[in-house]
């Protein structure tokens, strides 16, 4: 019985993360971010991806970590910094899964 519940709790969990890491884009279709990355919708509703963490500025941009699995946050005057660098997000970060 702990074997079952165990391997139920795994599968939901691996749902669950395979759900944060993909969307449906406006055709339906699956866009994945990249390995260790992160997915979001912009400010525009469009599909954008990073490498890493990503955070939104004080203009409302989606600024995300270069370093794959790399973070980003804010300094103490509002200034988005990251591991390995800043970038904005981007549609071409993003994958396929087919």
């Amino acid at each position: 019985m702990k074997t079952v519940i165990f391997l139920s709790v795994l599968l939901w969990g691996m749902a669950a993360y395979a759900q944060e890491r993909c969307m449906n884009n406006h055709l339906g279709e699956p866009i994945c971010a990249p390995q260790c990355g992160s997915i979001h919708t912009n400010a525009l509703g469009e599909i954008v991806c990073g490498q890493g963490a990503c955070i939104t500025n004080n203009f409302g941009d989606l600024i995300c970590s270069k370093q794959q699995g790399g973070t980003a946050t804010k300094n103490f005057f509002g200034d988005v910094v990251c591991t390995g660098g800043c970038e904005p997000a981007s549609d071409k970060q993003c994958q396929k899964p087919y």
